[in-house]
């Protein structure tokens, strides 16, 4: 897995663990959101890894902005979901 970019005293050895699990939220939901449903069953069209290396630079761009473990933001599932939503919506565009 590639290292997260963040500035070193941003991330202590807590916020690495739980920085990790958010990014496992983030790769799944983008495997979700890339599935395909047949018949009622729901068929991934992309691999863990390929779902990784999507969440790492969007990953990288939020916490830009914010940084990880800032307390005016829920660094839960829920807004993982929201920052790969945020991403997904500009897939269509240029």
């Amino acid at each position: 897995m590639a290292a997260i970019t963040a500035p070193p005293a941003l991330l202590t050895s807590d916020t690495l663990v739980a920085a990790n699990i958010f990014l496992g939220h983030m790769a799944d939901h983008f495997r979700l959101r890339t599935s395909r449903k047949v018949c009622g069953i729901r068929f991934n069209t992309m691999s863990r890894m390929e779902a990784m290396s999507l969440a790492l630079p969007t990953f990288d761009g939020a916490i830009d902005m914010t940084p990880f473990g800032d307390p005016s933001e829920p660094w839960d599932k829920a807004h993982a979901a929201a920052l790969v939503d945020e991403e997904m919506s500009y897939w269509g565009e240029g």
